[in-house]
């Protein structure tokens, strides 16, 4: 799994181009297409977080 800055630009292209990540996407049900785009979403908030509290704590 990627992590910091390069995990975040990742699941933003996910969002942003799901078809390019999930070969199947336009079969896909669309409440399944929105648990994946949350899921995508969810990491991008938790990384910016984890990224946030290492500036702190390095005092950057």
């Amino acid at each position: 799994m990627q992590s910091g800055n390069q995990g975040i630009g990742v699941h933003l292209d996910k969002i942003a181009n799901p078809s390019k990540y999930v070969p199947n996407w336009s079969t896909l049900r669309p409440n399944h297409q929105q648990s994946l785009i949350n899921g995508w979403q969810n990491t991008v908030t938790k990384h910016t977080e984890q990224i946030q509290i290492l500036q702190t704590l390095l005092g950057k």
